[in-house]
């Protein structure tokens, strides 16, 4: 798969899986106490959020869209002049303050440790 979207169009791909625990999620209460309890300040914290709430998303889209985010994700965190700081994390509640870049390696590896497909 060729890649021509500029980096910061790839940016905004990527992302659209924050969303899943974006203001507008409804995850319900008990997820979201689940979420307010982990401690986002620790790499673990972090990857608990993603292994139960994020990865599930991205393993139920399709195999064409898990693809080519897989593909966006791998080129944005090979690239050491991404603009990070273009994702507004404080845009989403209790991982304002986790960086973009540490959230979305995280997120790599759990899709890579979960295998690109179901």
């Amino acid at each position: 798969m060729k890649n021509k979207k500029p980096k910061n169009q790839m940016l905004e791909t990527i992302e659209v899986l924050l969303e899943v625990i974006g203001p507008e999620a409804s995850l319900g209460k008990e997820a979201w106490d689940d979420i307010a309890s982990l401690d986002i300040t620790k790499t673990d914290g972090i990857r608990t959020l993603v292994r139960n709430y994020v990865l599930p998303y991205y393993l139920a889209c399709s195999e064409s869209f898990k693809e080519g985010y897989l593909n966006y994700l791998e080129k944005l965190l090979a690239d050491d002049n991404v603009a990070w700081e273009e994702i507004h994390m404080d845009e989403y509640p209790y991982i304002e303050d986790v960086p973009p870049r540490l959230f979305f390696s995280i997120l790599h590896e759990e899709i890579k440790g979960n295998g690109k497909t179901e």
